[in-house]
C-alpha cells in the first residue's frame, strides 16, 4: 500500500509506501495520537494537534508558539476522503494561500499545506517534519482498527 503525499502549496505528489515507517515509528506515534497531540518527539518547541471529526481521516495543526506552521488532512476511508478534502480547502482559504493540485485518487492520501511561517525553520528541520507529516500519516491508518 502506497501513501499519496500532496504537497498543496506547489501541486506535487509523492507516492510514500508504507515500508518507508518502521514499526517502532509507528508504535512511538500512537501515545501522541491518542492524546489528539503534544510536542512532537525530537522537534523543540513545535507541536501537533489532531482533530477526527469521523473515522478514516485526521487534521492535524503543526506549529510553535508563534502559531500554525502546517495543515496536514489525511484520508485513508472513502466515506471521509470528500469530506476532510473540503475541509483542507477552506482551511487553505481561511489562511489566504492558494492550492494546487486535486485531491489524490487513490486511498490512503495526505494533503500538506505550508503556512509562510515554516520559512522561521531551519532547513534541517523542515525536511523533518516532511518525514513526520508522513510518518504520523501512517501511525494514524495504523491506529485504525481492522487497518
Amino acid at each position: 500500500m502506497n501513501l499519496a503525499h500532496l504537497t498543496l502549496n506547489t501541486g506535487h505528489l509523492r507516492s510514500s509506501p508504507r515500508a518507508e515507517v518502521t514499526d517502532e515509528t509507528l508504535t512511538a506515534l500512537l501515545p501522541l495520537i491518542r492524546a489528539g497531540g503534544g510536542p512532537i518527539p525530537g522537534m523543540a518547541g513545535i507541536s501537533v494537534q489532531i482533530k477526527r471529526q469521523q473515522p478514516g481521516q485526521a487534521i492535524c495543526l503543526v506549529g510553535d508558539d508563534c502559531g500554525t506552521m502546517i495543515m496536514m488532512a489525511a484520508a485513508w476511508e472513502a466515506t471521509a476522503a470528500a469530506r476532510v478534502w473540503e475541509s483542507t480547502l477552506k482551511l487553505a482559504a481561511g489562511a489566504g494561500i492558494p492550492v494546487k493540485g486535486e485531491m489524490p485518487a487513490s486511498l490512503p492520501w495526505l494533503a500538506v499545506l505550508l503556512t509562510p511561517s515554516i520559512i522561521t525553520l531551519p532547513k534541517a528541520s523542515i525536511l523533518a517534519l516532511g518525514d513526520f507529516e508522513r510518518c504520523l500519516a501512517w501511525a494514524l491508518i495504523h491506529d485504525t482498527p481492522g487497518q
